[in-house]
């Protein structure tokens, strides 16, 4: 028999980043910076160094555009495109009181590059030009 398991899943996104950049513009941090460059939601360039951001911008966070990352399925070196990358999108709740949101959820997700590999065999090299 399968159960469905609720699950929590918590991850830095752009709509997270700005209450956490709220939070230390209260606590008078004087900079950030951002690990792991190119695996975030970059969409969290539209808001990373807006210090007083208004609501034109808080709403460009609505759309969620594909990160540089490709999927990958299979093995070799002959690639075979199966998927375009495609923009996802989001909804929020924004508390103008504690300039914070309060909510989020996603409608899509952005998907990157989905690339077939094939060609793997053993002792084998492929010349592709």
């Amino acid at each position: 028999m399968n159960t469905i398991t609720p699950h929590h899943v918590w991850f830095l996104d752009a709509v997270t980043a700005y209450n956490e950049l709220r939070a230390c513009e209260r606590l008078g941090v004087q900079g950030s910076a951002l690990w792991r460059l190119g695996s975030s939601d970059t969409s969290m360039w539209k808001i990373w160094d807006s210090t007083h951001p208004n609501d034109a911008t808080r709403q460009k966070l609505a759309d969620v555009p594909p990160g540089p990352d490709l999927i990958l399925e299979g093995d070799g070196d002959i690639w075979r495109f199966t998927g375009q990358p495609k923009r996802g999108s989001r909804t929020f709740t924004y508390d103008a009181a504690s300039d914070l949101f309060t909510s989020e959820t996603y409608q899509s997700y952005p998907i990157s590059y989905d690339i077939d590999q094939l060609g793997a065999v053993p002792r084998k090299l492929a010349i592709t030009f």
